[in-house]
């Protein structure tokens, strides 16, 4: 699975902000809602406020997932980067982890979070052989 954050920047344009790219039969999706009860936070649309979902998810047995970022972004402190071949490498870069969030905007119910989550999972289920 590929992820994109695309973002319009002041002196760039539209650049990719974000991508995640990771074997669905490597990761799970990691209970961070209320409780711990679902493996999304949920936050209604308000008048001009868009909804959020987050998702949380990690690696099996702690591998690692490839996160390409914007140079315009800082590098997390703690993971080491390597230049990404996108622009040549001058543009992005990659960082590694074995846990992270997808964030959708503009979510209009609790159930597409629920639709996601279940889908996923039952993608995961049937068409992902997890060796390990």
């Amino acid at each position: 699975m590929t992820t994109y954050v695309w973002r319009n920047t002041k002196n760039h344009g539209w650049v990719v902000w974000s991508s995640f790219h990771f074997n669905v039969s490597q990761v799970v999706l990691e209970p961070i809602g209320l409780n711990n009860a679902t493996p999304y936070m949920y936050i209604p649309p308000e008048p001009g406020i868009p909804g959020v979902v987050t998702f949380g998810l990690k690696s099996r047995d702690n591998g690692l997932v490839r996160h390409e970022r914007s140079n315009l972004r800082k590098p997390t402190p703690t993971d080491r980067t390597e230049p990404s071949p996108r622009g040549d490498g001058a543009t992005h870069y990659f960082e590694w982890h074995n846990s992270f969030a997808i964030i959708m905007e503009g979510q209009t119910s609790e159930q597409k979070a629920k639709d996601f989550s279940l889908g996923y999972q039952r993608y995961a289920e049937e068409y992902c052989n997890y060796a390990g």
